[in-house]
């Protein structure tokens, strides 16, 4: 055997094995940089698309269902809209409004004071204030309240004060009876 000749087949491929090394290595690298990095940016940048995507669906689907349920709400008002018009008076019938007040007073055992004020206009109707001062039995004047809370139109309460009457002038005995301050706002069409 040749001792001379392994020797040099040895150092023949360590020399070998250390550029087929080398030469891997750099091939690695060169796959780590110009491969894996930018697909490593192309699936990040992917990501953000797909999670900006998914927020926009989930923003159009909750605009969705919103959509769904005020078109639901509005069959229902739609349905609704007969009796919602009956509780709005009609105008040119204050006179008979102001009657029936007048009368559920009178059923009462109530004086009654009643001053318009000036009519304004909202949403599409016309707002009619009404100051009431009513004098009577503190259980008179509740009941009063209760039936003109009944009444079959709509009526907004803006104020309501109570105080207890010291007017003798008023009725005899004096005593239980109250003064009731109510403003209320009234809806003609």
């Amino acid at each position: 055997m040749n001792l001379g000749g392994i020797k040099e087949f040895k150092e023949h491929l360590l020399s070998t094995s250390y550029y087929m090394t080398g030469g891997l290595l750099v091939l690695i690298i060169g796959i780590i940089i110009f491969v894996f990095i930018p697909s490593l940016t192309k699936i990040k940048t992917i990501t953000k698309a797909i999670d900006r995507e998914r927020m926009e669906l989930e923003k159009l689907y909750t605009r969705g269902q919103v959509v769904h349920e005020v078109k639901i709400k509005l069959e229902q008002t739609k349905k609704d809209l007969p009796l919602l018009e009956a509780t709005i008076l009609k105008a040119g019938t204050e006179l008979d409004w102001i009657k029936r007040v007048e009368a559920l007073a009178l059923g009462h055992s109530l004086e009654q004071r009643l001053n318009l004020g000036t009519a304004v206009q909202e949403n599409g109707l016309s707002v009619i204030p009404f100051t009431m001062e009513i004098k009577g039995n503190w259980p008179d004047v509740l009941s009063y309240v209760r039936d003109l809370e009944r009444f079959d139109w709509y009526m907004r309460i803006t104020n309501f004060e109570i105080a207890q009457t010291k007017d003798d002038n008023f009725a005899p005995g004096g005593d239980g009876r109250v003064t009731a301050l109510i403003r209320i706002d009234t809806f003609w069409h």
